[in-house]
């Protein structure tokens, strides 16, 4: 037992200290583009938000596709990140908002894991608090799955249809990662577990 809540506090501090560094890059990038800074907001091609400070603001979009060359030979899948200088202000606004989402929602779900964690320090298990912060976690990581899957889907579409690089047929597709939503499907489950938990303890009590 004083292991387990060993662990748990160091998962609360990892959390914690996830959360932190989240906001430190939010705030610094707000201030950085607030100031006249140059910064660079991005999604890779993971679909995982990106910032940069640096001496030129850039644009940053992911891309897809197959390599052609010479006598026949193709290299498929390669993903890369295409950069580019003054790119239109409706995408740059837009992937900024898109960044700023993500991190946001990153934020949230470290400060739930940490209070989660701080909860099961303290054994307490079975609460209502812990099973609703679950439910949000696993709802939170099938969302964020189908909106990486749908950003990405959109960059490279984008990026087809503005873009020719030599020798590679840019390409485009919506990849849901079934495994994400896999885990996003147990985590709710889990959140089940705590709910009934918590109801049957709630019993006893009542109970007693």
């Amino acid at each position: 037992m004083e292991t387990g809540r060993s662990i748990a506090a160091v998962l609360a501090r990892l959390f914690q200290g996830a959360s932190i560094v989240i906001f430190v890059v939010i705030t610094f990038a707000a201030v950085m583009a607030l100031t006249g800074g140059k910064v660079t907001v991005w999604i890779d091609s993971g679909g995982l938000p990106s910032i940069e400070s640096g001496p030129h603001a850039q644009m940053a979009i992911p891309i897809s596709g197959t390599l052609t060359q010479q006598g026949g030979a193709s290299v498929d899948s390669i993903r890369g990140l295409l950069r580019f200088e003054d790119g239109p202000a409706a995408l740059r606004i837009a992937n900024t908002a898109i960044v700023v989402v993500l991190l946001a929602a990153a934020f949230w779900i470290c400060r739930e894991f940490s209070g989660l964690f701080a909860a099961l320090r303290e054994r307490q298990f079975f609460f209502a608090a812990n099973a609703t912060r679950i439910r949000r976690v696993g709802w939170a990581v099938i969302a964020g799955e189908i909106a990486r899957a749908s950003i990405v889907c959109f960059e490279t579409t984008w990026a087809r249809g503005h873009f020719t690089v030599e020798g590679m047929r840019l390409e485009s597709h919506f990849q849901i990662n079934a495994f994400a939503i896999v885990c996003g499907l147990m985590i709710l489950v889990l959140a089940e577990a705590f709910r009934e938990g918590t109801r049957l303890q709630d019993e006893v009590s009542l109970t007693i």
